[in-house]
């Protein structure tokens, strides 16, 4: 070789030269980067809650976490009040989803009171932060009307679909509710969460089943077919 240059080296060198390189991924739109954004505040908001708590959460912790300035979250969020019922608002959605699928049988399409039941007993002892977390923002909201409404808005979602899935079930079975789909979806959910905090103090006082046998008890009264 005129060079001189070792031919091993030599086909290295041409192989660097020639090799393939991948172009670089798609540069994202400020909508996508934004978005994006967004989702890591609230992915970080929701760690650092359950790690936390409300009280205890701060959003400059949230922003490193996040990997973004206090600035950046500041543009998308108000502030701590803003992020966390912004986290409670896809929670609440997520759970109302959840109600949907587990209260609705998967053959008949017939509602099913008793495995929504125990789906909200089983998620509560999975991650029993979430419940400590609500118990208290709820005392926190309690001091200011505009955020105690917003919070009771998410709050509704799931009662809301629980309401429906009644009132669904009462209109095909042909029957009358006699505190109405919205009395009787208030009172279960509050149940629920009553016997999943008692469960929090007590976890052998309160079993996982209790809730699933008392909800399906009341329903099997509230739809028991009647003699003419």
């Amino acid at each position: 070789m005129a060079s001189g240059m070792p031919l091993s080296l030599h086909r290295g060198l041409y192989a660097s030269r020639f090799r393939y390189v991948p172009d670089p991924p798609p540069r994202l739109t400020r909508p996508e980067r934004k978005a994006r954004t967004r989702e890591a505040l609230l992915d970080a908001a929701a760690r650092t809650f359950a790690r936390d708590g409300f009280a205890g959460a701060r959003v400059e912790e949230i922003a490193v976490e996040a990997g973004v300035t206090t600035g950046a979250l500041y543009a998308h969020f108000a502030g701590k009040e803003a992020l966390f019922l912004a986290v409670f608002e896809e929670y609440a959605a997520q759970r109302a989803r959840e109600v949907e699928r587990a209260g609705t049988d998967a053959t008949t399409e017939a509602f099913d009171p008793r495995a929504a039941a125990d789906q909200w007993m089983v998620r509560s002892d999975a991650e029993p932060w979430r419940l400590r977390l609500h118990m208290e923002f709820t005392e926190y909201v309690r001091r200011d009307e505009r955020l105690r409404e917003e919070f009771a808005l998410r709050v509704g979602a799931v009662r809301a679909t629980v309401a429906r899935l009644i009132e669904r079930e009462a209109a095909l079975r042909g029957r009358e509710l006699p505190l109405g789909a919205d009395g009787l979806a208030a009172v279960v959910r509050a149940l629920g969460i009553g016997l999943a905090a008692e469960r929090l103090v007590d976890p052998e006082a309160i079993s996982p089943e209790l809730y699933g046998d008392f909800v399906e008890l009341l329903f099997a009264l509230l739809f028991e077919e009647r003699q003419p």
